[in-house]
């Protein structure tokens, strides 16, 4: 039993590999870079706000470096890669958690076509970047693991958030096909679906819809950063070694 468990523990260690997080000066993507950093990885901290990013950085101390991202930029991308591997000193990324996203509330009968290409710029043609970027030095490597976000608007069709709730539909299917199309290199695609989660974006809500979102939990609470970055991190693991194309609900069971 002892035996068992420590061979499961290291499994979860990322010693020296190469991670990637987006949208990472904040919530549940800096808590995922402060925990791969925790578990060994050699980490960049990726945001737009290139600030608060250094900050975070600085924080997680010398496993971890900055890196100003604007996801829907390919060049920007190549630039975040090369930053990486260079920092690291290793020949391509091990790890990309997909987490940097755009929510927006807004209703069926108001949301333009505009306004559905402004969101799947960022939150599907965003994620394209990174795979194109990463995945050809996976694919070298013959292993990675990339871990996108979605959220449980993306499981059903709860009224107003339409084109956010659009986007992480096919953020879903997204991730199902590249898992089917990059499973002969080794490199293993999942997605992570989060509720309601107490951080910075939970406010851009009315404080009446998060408490009655509360109340329809099972579990009764609203779930933590600490929570979803848990669950990244074991599926960039050798612990999820056998997990690709995957769901993992983390919602506290408010899309039962």
């Amino acid at each position: 039993m002892t035996q068992q468990h420590t061979n499961h523990t290291d499994k979860l260690r990322l010693d020296d590999r190469v991670a990637i997080v987006t949208g990472a000066a904040g919530g549940q993507g800096q808590r995922t870079a402060e925990i791969l950093a925790a578990r060994g990885a050699h980490v960049l901290v990726s945001d737009i706000d290139i600030e608060r990013a250094s900050e975070v950085a600085d924080q997680i101390g010398s496993r971890a470096a900055a890196f100003s991202l604007d996801i829907t930029r390919s060049d920007q991308w190549a630039q975040c890669v090369e930053t990486a591997r260079l920092f690291a000193g290793r020949p391509a990324i091990d790890i990309v958690v997909n987490n940097a996203a755009k929510y927006a509330l807004q209703s069926a009968a108001d949301a333009t076509a505009q306004d559905f290409q402004d969101m799947f710029e960022i939150n599907v043609c965003g994620i394209v970047n990174s795979f194109h970027a990463v995945t050809p030095g996976m694919k070298e490597q013959r292993q990675g693991s990339i871990v996108n976000i979605a959220s449980v608007a993306g499981v059903s069709g709860r009224p107003g958030a339409i084109t956010y709730a659009t986007s992480k539909w096919a953020l879903r299917g997204l991730s199902k096909i590249y898992a089917a199309e990059l499973a002969e290199w080794g490199i293993r695609v999942n997605c992570v679906i989060p509720g309601l989660i107490d951080t910075p974006m939970a406010e851009i809500n009315s404080p009446e819809h998060n408490a009655a979102v509360v109340t329809t939990t099972p579990l009764g609470r609203l779930g933590t950063a600490e929570e979803v970055a848990e669950v990244n991190a074991f599926l960039a693991s050798d612990a999820a070694s056998y997990l690709t194309g995957s769901e993992i609900t983390v919602d506290g069971g408010t899309s039962l």
